[in-house]
């Protein structure tokens, strides 16, 4: 597993670098394989157009 925020450091590049999901999802993919990922790599990508900055977070209820 990769950490966060080289995680996310990747995805900013692929996004920057391809203007469809699938070419980013592309991008990803090769990026993994390029980690040592041999099979099994899967992308998942959703489109999020909420502002979810302070949003507050729902509390477990018993």
């Amino acid at each position: 597993a990769s950490e966060p925020a080289l995680l996310a450091e990747q995805l900013r590049a692929a996004s920057e670098a391809a203007a469809e999901p699938v070419g980013v999802a592309s991008g990803l993919v090769k990026w993994a394989n390029g980690r040592g990922g041999k099979d099994n790599i899967t992308v998942v990508l959703a489109r999020v157009t909420a502002n979810l900055n302070g949003t507050p977070r729902a509390e477990e209820k018993d």
